[in-house]
């Protein structure tokens, strides 16, 4: 979670305790069965965010990790409170806007959401999230980099070349983290 209430959130939410400092960072977790799940406070941006990863990785080696935080939408078929689980995430800011479809696949990340087994798991969580929450999971890809969408034609380029239906900054650090250490990774933004 990159900001203190995307933390708070997702503590309150996953009903969270046990909260510790770890090399300066807040983290909760619980334990049910063999399952843990651990929240991070990363802070904000791309390099909090994926040192936050490493250190996670490298301290409890997860079987998951998941980005989650806010977003903003690329999509006028989002609504507020929907949740998007990303696909695919593109770092668009390291790269010539003027052409978002020559994008290299280094930066380009895949979630564990293209394997069929995943689809099936996340229909299922989409009922309960829509059950419980009211929120509206969708699928698609996410354009992360730390530079704010300003402008129509930026968000209408997003949205256009690369498929993006929501942006932040972190995503592309988090899942790119956990792919090059061999994690297995989800973003809900």
């Amino acid at each position: 979670c990159p900001c203190d209430i995307e933390y708070q959130s997702c503590k309150e939410i996953l009903k969270l305790h046990n909260e510790t400092e770890l090399a300066g960072r807040l983290i909760s977790s619980r334990r049910e069965k063999d399952v843990e799940v651990i929240a991070i406070q990363a802070g904000p941006g791309k390099i909090q965010c994926a040192s936050a990863t490493q250190l996670i990785i490298d301290k409890f080696e997860p079987d998951f990790i998941f980005d989650v935080g806010a977003s903003g939408s690329l999509s006028e078929k989002l609504n507020i409170n929907d949740i998007v689980c990303g696909e695919y995430s593109f770092e668009y800011d390291v790269c010539p806007v003027d052409d978002l479809t020559k994008i290299p696949d280094e930066l380009k990340t895949s979630t564990v959401l293209n394997k069929v087994s995943s689809k099936e798991v996340l229909k299922e969580f989409s009922n309960l999230a829509k059950e419980n929450m009211g929120s509206i999971i969708k699928i698609g890809n996410i354009a992360s980099g730390e530079k704010d969408v300003k402008s129509k034609e930026l968000r209408q380029e997003l949205h256009h070349e690369l498929g993006a239906i929501a942006c932040n900054w972190e995503t592309s650090s988090v899942l790119k983290t956990a792919q090059l250490n061999g994690i297995k990774s989800f973003s809900f933004r």
